[in-house]
């Protein structure tokens, strides 16, 4: 068995799939790639580059837990490389999104920042710095 290409994709749970898709169709220009109708619940397919990003409503049963800060065990954030930094923070925060750390160098020797959407997926915006 053997792992190959990158993600396939990251997959998010949001209170309303449709709001959530919109949000990031307009902040970072997400292409809408398809829905679908799966366990009772909407799932929207978009594309942010070549990244594939999927955003599922909640499921009967499902209940969201009640501190939504970001999670220090499993998946903490998303990593998006941009070609403009400041730019792509502007249009987080334009849209109801908020900075957290701004840029800086990070270890992997790019440009880095760290935001935050309105329903608090963190996101790691990288820009090379060449």
């Amino acid at each position: 068995m053997a792992v190959y290409g990158g993600f396939h994709h990251v997959h998010l749970v949001s209170r309303d799939p449709e709001a959530t898709a919109a949000w990031w169709k307009k902040a970072l220009d997400a292409e809408i790639a398809g829905r679908s109708e799966k366990s009772g619940s909407l799932s929207i397919t978009m594309m942010l580059g070549e990244a594939k990003l999927s955003v599922r409503g909640l499921r009967a049963g499902e209940e969201p837990p009640e501190n939504e800060s970001p999670a220090y065990l499993g998946i903490n954030h998303i990593g998006l490389m941009v070609d403009d930094i400041e730019g792509a923070i502007a249009c987080v925060v334009d849209c109801g999104g908020a900075l957290i750390n701004p840029v800086h160098t990070g270890s992997s020797g790019n440009f880095v920042a760290f935001v935050k959407t309105p329903e608090g997926v963190l996101i790691e915006f990288l820009q090379p710095k060449s």
